[in-house]
């Protein structure tokens, strides 16, 4: 190659090198060019722009949309996931409206698992890890808030304000606006609280007294006295004057008259004391009473077990067996509402209760061995099993099955007055003086006796059927 061949290139850098000192960018010409005015409203001039136009699009340009396109479907994934999630969400309000209260929540927990399901897989946990361990799929507070629409809709607003207290805290609800509506449920859990600690001070001396020395009138005096203080909901006075006239033996009509007064003073505290009240009207032969107050309770919660097994229980001493095995079928149904099983196994407590006291001893012992079967142990079918032994005179079995009960009542924290009753007359009627004086002794430490039902049917006054058929099955 020639000299003159190499220094034509350089000659000409230079010459352009100089030329690009010399320019000046004109922000009236076209951004590309340099040459034509630009387009109005545009940075280019019309040559340029059209150029562009019909330039085919390069790799790199290529890839990117490709990505983009990726991201806005991977987006969409998440999205639609996440979604599938919330339509749990939709189903268990749903459900809330239709009063299945237990399905409801078992379909927030349902979208709960399938969220933290969705989180555990490979790709997203990795993904999770990419992005600062962020959590990807998330029901958020729409989760918490439904929880306490369902407590609030099918118990209370205190047991409402207790979930979110335990769930959130107190300080996120009163700091977050998000939590705004739940803060009534605070509230209302935060007076219930208060009103029960300041009862509990003035009572808490004679919770183990004898009925003798309870000073009622003073103690009432007292509770009254509550009314009106700094954090004090008055509507649950009545409530703890009924529980004082209880521990003074005061009678069901007097007690019955505090929460009815209640009732009056606070409609929405059904499920506070209408359990009470329609055990005392059953108690006082008043049946058809204590079905009208089982009837409320159900039609704010469907699954509200132990409204049926009141109903049931008040139909069967009017002698309507078909009536209350309806009830039962009813609450298969609750049980079951919309292919969402509950957990509870009440329904065989139930039916088995139906059985035995229509004299169907043996189909009362295959359906709460079923419910055994199921649930793994349940104190309540344990019972009932143990007093269908017992109506077929077979006392050792009666005394196996009481003995469970019990135990399984002490080992889940239910234990009842009936259940430890029912026990101990399983057990005088097996001869099992061990297990009769363990209840026994269990009993006097509160302050308590075995009930007169039982020392009177174990003294031959009546009969294991008087009990259980002809007096009501009132044990306790």
């Amino acid at each position: 190659m020639s000299d003159k061949e190499n220094l034509q290139p350089l000659e000409e850098n230079e010459a352009a090198e100089k030329e690009e000192k010399n320019f000046e960018y004109d922000r009236t010409l076209c951004s590309l060019c340099q040459k034509k005015a630009r387009e109005e409203g545009s940075y280019y001039c019309e040559d340029c722009r059209t150029k562009m136009m019909k330039t085919k699009i390069k790799g790199g340009s290529v890839v990117a949309a490709v990505l983009c396109v990726i991201v806005s479907l991977f987006a969409l994934m998440l999205m639609g996931a996440n979604a599938t999630q919330m339509v749990g969400l939709l189903e268990a309000d749903s459900l809330l409206n239709q009063g299945y209260v237990n399905a409801a929540l078992n379909k927030v927990s349902q979208a709960s698992e399938a969220n933290a399901s969705l989180n555990d897989s490979d790709f997203i946990s990795g993904l999770s890890k990419a992005l600062g361990n962020q959590t990807i799929f998330t029901l958020g507070y729409g989760e918490t808030a439904m929880t306490a629409k369902i407590y609030a809709k099918g118990y209370t607003e205190i047991d409402a304000g207790g979930y979110v207290v335990n769930t959130l805290g107190e300080d996120a609800v009163k700091s977050d606006l998000r939590l705004l509506g739940m803060r009534k449920f605070v509230k209302a859990y935060n007076g219930y609280n208060t009103t029960q600690e300041q009862a509990y001070s003035i009572l808490q001396n004679y919770v183990n007294a004898e009925a003798k020395d309870i000073p009622y009138d003073d103690l009432i005096k007292k509770l009254d006295a509550l009314k009106g203080q700094d954090g004090v909901e008055n509507q649950y006075i009545e409530y703890y004057k009924c529980y004082v006239a209880m521990m003074a033996d005061k009678s069901i009509d007097t007690q019955l008259e505090f929460l009815l007064k209640m009732e009056k003073e606070y409609p929405a505290g059904l499920m506070i004391y209408g359990p009470t009240i329609a055990d005392y009207y059953y108690r006082s032969g008043d049946y058809a009473k204590s079905v009208e107050y089982a009837d409320k309770m159900i039609a704010k919660n469907r699954n509200y077990s132990s409204a049926y097994e009141q109903k049931v229980m008040a139909l069967l001493a009017q002698g309507d067996a078909d009536g209350a095995e309806k009830v039962c079928d009813l609450l298969d149904t609750a049980e079951n509402a919309a292919g969402v099983a509950s957990g509870d196994y009440t329904p065989y407590s139930l039916r088995a209760n139906l059985y035995w006291y229509t004299g169907k001893y043996d189909a009362a012992i295959k359906i709460c061995e079923e419910g055994i079967e199921a649930s793994g142990g349940d104190s309540d079918i344990y019972r009932n099993e143990a007093i269908a032994y017992m109506l077929k005179g077979d006392y050792a079995k009666a005394n196996e099955c009481g003995k469970n009960a019990y135990q399984f009542s002490m080992n889940y924290g239910d234990l009842t007055l009936d259940i430890i009753n029912t026990a101990a007359l399983a057990a005088g009627l097996a001869k099992d003086d061990d297990t009769y004086k363990t209840l026994q002794d269990y009993l006097k430490t509160y302050n308590y006796e075995i009930s007169t039902v039982v020392t009177d049917c174990l003294a031959g006054k009546k009969t294991v059927e008087q009990v259980f058929i002809t007096d009501g099955g009132v044990i306790s």
